[in-house]
């Protein structure tokens, strides 16, 4: 806080953008305020109230800002579930139309000017006719004559590229209801009225479509890319966009069995992150702490069930990766490219808990699918295990478990020395097992 210029006349100015034309009305104006002599000196204040006045701004800093005491953990504001739903009905498709040439402010007015909508359905390609006012002052009726200018086309000025992974939601209070974007296309204004012939060739194909004879498949194909397949344009104020938009709210759900689990998915996008956000595990911060050993077996018990080398390798910074791979062979075993700690570490006295651990973890290293028939042999004590490793699913014929992760093929194509190493010890621990509940498999 600088009070040096307390006497100075007090100035109300406002930033001038440079863009801004020289001789244009928007320039501000700036305005200049003396102070009366009296508020000046009322103003002056001496160095102990400036000293006091620092600290009060400091506490109230401190007290609007209590999240940096704490070390700055994020606080859960709000809770949105999600639903989603892979079509709308099957014969609905949901296109996202883009018009980059109009700003939002100024968008076309489809309902009061659209006449008609093309699309072909093997490109996706798109297009829309508007009304266009040929009395206006801005139109030359003598070229638009000529030319046949009657109508204005918006239109794809190239194949739209496939869409993956794109969806459009609808916020229903705190619920969102997602579905799968088919196409998404960006129109811009088409001058096929240049072109001689024009909307004539358009509309002559799905007529010559129908009189010519069926010839081979690959005319056929051809043909259908040519075929433009003619719309209704409903404005969002009618009765029929309603009823879709209805219909985009999910009334029934079923879990979605997701690839990663929460722990992976973050690791994912921020490797080395701290495990306390996720309920599962030590911080990061308390594991950095311990020795180098005692930090990765403490990771190994007491951290999530599958491991990857790549997110291992951020709290053992001091090791090489021939170093951190010695370790982790002689305090866990490999699981579909994943590192598991090992049966004798979880369960050092407990000898049936290490049975159905090593049975499960045996049978997943085999096969990502599990029939719920072979893991009967130990009853209900595999469940626990099984929930740590795999999802429980269901078709026509069986019930099975599958591993809830995609095998780490990065780490099995960089390492593959330690692959088969692990091989050998699979084949050891496979006669240990089977000797004691033998071989049930199918």
């Amino acid at each position: 806080m600088d009070f040096d210029d307390v006497e100075a006349p007090i100035k109300a100015t406002s930033r001038v953008s440079r863009f801004a034309p020289k001789a244009s009305k928007l320039n501000p104006k700036t305005e200049q305020v003396l102070v009366p002599k009296s508020e000046q000196c009322e103003a002056k204040l001496d160095s102990m109230d400036i000293e006091m006045t620092e600290a009060d701004i400091q506490e109230d800093l401190t007290h609007a800002n209590p999240m940096e005491e704490d070390g700055g953990e994020d606080v859960v504001v709000r809770e949105i579930d999600v639903y989603f739903s892979p079509s709308i009905n099957g014969g609905t498709k949901l296109y996202v139309m883009q018009f980059p040439l109009r700003p939002s402010w100024r968008p076309y007015e489809l309902d009061e000017l659209c006449e008609e909508v093309r699309l072909k359905p093997e490109s996706s390609e798109v297009e829309v006719d508007l009304s266009v006012d040929l009395e206006s002052s801005n139109i030359d009726s003598d070229f638009s004559d000529k030319l046949k200018y009657t109508k204005e086309t918006l239109s794809t000025t190239w194949k739209p590229p496939p869409v993956n992974g794109c969806a459009v939601g609808l916020l229903m209070g705190d619920k969102l209801h997602l579905h799968p974007v088919h196409a998404v296309v960006q129109l811009r204004p088409s001058r096929h009225y240049l072109d001689s012939g024009g909307s004539e060739k358009k509309d002559a194909a799905p007529s010559k479509k129908q009189n010519k004879p069926m010839g081979s498949s690959t005319e056929q194909k051809s043909d259908d890319d040519q075929c433009w397949v003619p719309l209704k344009y409903h404005g969002c104020k009618s009765d029929i966009p309603s009823r879709y938009f209805q219909q985009m709210v999910a009334h029934e759900s079923s879990p979605i069995n997701f690839e990663m689990n929460t722990y992976d998915y973050i690791a994912t996008l921020c490797p080395g992150v701290s495990s306390k956000t996720l309920a599962k595990g030590p911080s990061k911060r308390f594991l950095l702490s311990l020795p180098v050993e005692k930090r990765l077996e403490t990771l190994l018990i007491e951290g999530p069930p599958l491991h990857r080398f790549s997110d291992i390798k951020h709290f053992a910074p001091e090791y090489s990766d021939d170093k951190l791979l010695s370790f982790l062979q002689q305090h866990a075993q490999l699981l579909q490219g994943y590192w598991v700690p090992k049966g004798r570490l979880l369960y050092p006295e407990d000898g049936k808990q290490l049975l159905a651990r090593n049975y499960v973890i045996l049978m997943f290293h085999k096969s990502l699918k599990v029939l719920t028939d072979d893991l009967r042999s130990l009853g209900g004590r595999v469940r626990p295990f099984l929930m740590q490793f795999a999802l429980e699913n269901s078709d026509l014929k069986d019930k099975y478990w599958k591993f809830k992760e995609l095998p780490d093929e990065s780490f099995i194509k960089k390492f593959p020395n330690i692959v088969k190493q692990q091989e050998e010890v699979y084949k050891i621990l496979e006669q240990e097992v089977f000797a004691i509940v033998g071989n049930r498999r199918r």
